[in-house]
């Protein structure tokens, strides 16, 4: 009597790969090890800026609990800047922001993590603790730190001095006071280069 082992052996192999698939899967769905800390850049005696072995930052309080996720090309302080009109002096000083660059994006965050703004590029600096000079799409605007438009965006040009604003649109210029939110005058000023 001849006995026909083909369909054994079939039976065989498919519980082999069957019992192997089981195991890539039950591999798979294993929690990954976590990525080692490469770089730690205190930015202020509570918040740290780490980066990853795989080069993403994030943000950690000194209580080592993350406050932004590890998903940024760069992470750091958005200072305050203090302009001395008379001798051109500059004092920067931490404030409670952060900038961080993802997908050719600039984000602010807060500290404690809070997505505040998404922009195309700003001018990193903090202009009387709240305000943010954005750009978005080739124009120019304000926004304040609660993400809120205090100038729309809408300029081809803004130049910062201390206090004042010159705005550009177009071959107009006009002088924007950001801390009431206005123009200072109705119509383009002459003297304004």
């Amino acid at each position: 009597m001849h006995i026909n082992y083909l369909p054994f052996q079939l039976l065989l192999t498919l519980l082999f790969l069957h019992q192997n698939l089981l195991f890539a899967q039950q591999k798979s769905s294993r929690p990954s090890l976590p990525l080692s800390i490469q770089k730690t850049i205190a930015l202020d005696p509570i918040y740290s800026a780490q980066q990853l072995e795989n080069k993403q930052w994030g943000l950690v309080n000194n209580r080592n609990i993350t406050t932004i996720a590890y998903n940024y090309d760069t992470l750091y302080n958005l200072p305050i800047v203090q302009f001395n009109p008379l001798n051109y002096e500059q004092n920067y000083i931490p404030s409670d922001f952060v900038l961080a660059h993802r997908n050719n994006k600039v984000l602010v965050f807060s500290k404690k993590g809070k997505l505040v703004l998404k922009v195309d590029a700003l001018m990193p600096r903090l202009m009387r603790n709240n305000i943010l000079l954005v750009k978005e799409k080739g124009l120019w605007g304000l926004y304040d730190t609660n993400g809120t438009a205090i100038l729309p965006i809408n300029c081809d040009h803004i130049e910062w001095y201390d206090d004042i604003l010159c705005l550009r649109r177009g071959t107009e210029k006009y002088l924007f006071d950001p801390l009431k939110g206005e123009l200072m005058n109705d119509l383009s000023h002459e003297n304004v280069q």
